[in-house]
């Protein structure tokens, strides 16, 4: 059996090895930016308990580690971690990353995170929210492709009204699929692409 190693030792090594050129040949990152900066924090630990799958032996400098059902505990310390530039980031017309990670701090037994982390190989590091996925209990019709009939704003308004994941840029999501987890209990995975 091979040794995986910890997020952060992965991180690590793709610092050592990162050219700081590549920045400048791909254009500048944000003003606060330099690389390594997750690894100030304890930004991967609170992610590498919800990597999907099993990081390679080892991942490549430029691999996007994704994560999936990011609870309310993480969430609240992601919030204590993240720079105000990384917090008010957002996945094209998702609520930002600092709306869906109160929110999810705020109502664990509804809201969980999916999305993904970005280590020191790349010159855009980062951690960035996908979407949700929400334990909503009413009966409702959503279909794959949504139609007049289906119940997708009735979701969404739960979302926004109940569970408070909102702010001015964000829009309905461009997917919301069933997803089932281990006890068959029914959650709606919010996606915005």
């Amino acid at each position: 059996m091979r040794h995986v190693p910890a997020l952060r030792a992965v991180w690590q090594a793709h610092l050592e090895e990162h050219d700081p050129e590549d920045c400048v040949r791909f254009g500048t990152p944000a003003p606060d930016h330099h690389h390594g900066r997750l690894l100030g924090s304890t930004v991967p630990e609170l992610v590498e308990p919800f990597v999907r799958g099993l990081l390679v032996d080892p991942p490549g400098p430029t691999d996007i580690v994704p994560f999936t059902r990011l609870d309310g505990e993480a969430a609240g310390e992601l919030l204590d971690v993240l720079s105000p530039s990384d917090l008010d980031g957002r996945q094209n017309d998702a609520p930002t990353l600092r709306a869906i990670l109160e929110a999810t701090a705020t109502r664990p037994d509804r809201l969980d995170v999916h999305g993904y982390a970005v280590g020191p190989g790349r010159c855009d590091e980062r951690v960035t929210a996908e979407g949700v996925h929400v334990r909503f209990d009413d009966d409702v019709r959503l279909p794959r492709r949504h139609d007049d009939g289906c119940d997708c704003e009735r979701l969404w308004s739960y979302v926004v009204d109940e569970l408070g994941l909102d702010d001015d840029g964000a829009h309905r999501p461009d997917e919301i699929v069933p997803v089932y987890r281990a006890d068959d209990e029914r959650w709606w995975r919010l996606w915005w692409d």
